[in-house]
């Protein structure tokens, strides 16, 4: 990928491995938030891959043991080999730094995917695709490449949804009118179970 047209910051990437290379134990902090390929840089993902590795075989992602990693599956030389992987380590930073370089690299995959799936889009409206099945593609790779980029420990809507209803069928089995602030409607209650705190509910109606 030409890096003017596609955003990224090799900063943010050193950052976040130089960090994690000498001090391992920060790994748990934010790791488990970046896959590879949230990497621009393609030596920056094959080292990426060997921490998880290392991670995953029960050990500390130092240096030592990633170049070790990168050794055993003859992959040293497309990372970079010893000399990148060590100067790595001049971009250490303090883990609450390299925590805010996630989010920064995290963005700037999603952006990529989003530019690429853009860019299909426009290929194949410009061929013999009925527009409809063009359209539902690109629906269905923007819900993939949200899905596959959001943060591990964050909901889906399905899984809000779900568990909305699944609170609102205990409440009416259990034959309680409401579990929040009523509004003095009553049958707007039996729909929201009242309002509750962290809510955004807007009432509307034709005039």
């Amino acid at each position: 990928m030409d890096p003017k047209a596609f955003p990224n910051s090799v900063e943010a990437e050193r950052g976040i491995i130089g960090t994690i290379l000498i001090t391992p134990d920060v790994y748990v902090l934010f790791g488990n938030r970046l896959n590879a390929d949230d990497f621009f840089v393609s030596r920056n993902q094959a080292v990426w891959m060997a921490i998880q590795d290392v991670v995953k075989e029960g050990r500390l992602p130092d240096a030592t043991e990633v170049i070790d990693r990168l050794t055993v599956t003859h992959l040293l030389e497309g990372a970079g080999g010893v000399t990148y992987i060590m100067s790595l380590l001049d971009y250490t930073s303090p883990p609450v730094v390299a925590e805010q370089y996630v989010d920064i690299v995290k963005s700037h995959s999603l952006r990529r995917q989003l530019i690429l799936n853009a860019h299909k889009t426009a290929k194949d409206a410009r061929g013999e695709l009925p527009p409809g099945e063009v359209a539902a593609a690109a629906i269905q790779a923007l819900l993939t490449t949200i899905e596959d980029r959001q943060e591990p420990d964050a909901k889906s809507a399905a899984d809000i949804v779900q568990a909305r209803l699944a609170k609102t069928k205990a409440s009416l089995e259990s034959r309680e009118s409401n579990l929040g602030i009523p509004s003095c409607f009553d049958e707007l209650d039996e729909l929201t179970l009242g309002f509750h705190g962290g809510n955004y509910i807007v009432i509307a109606g034709r005039p």
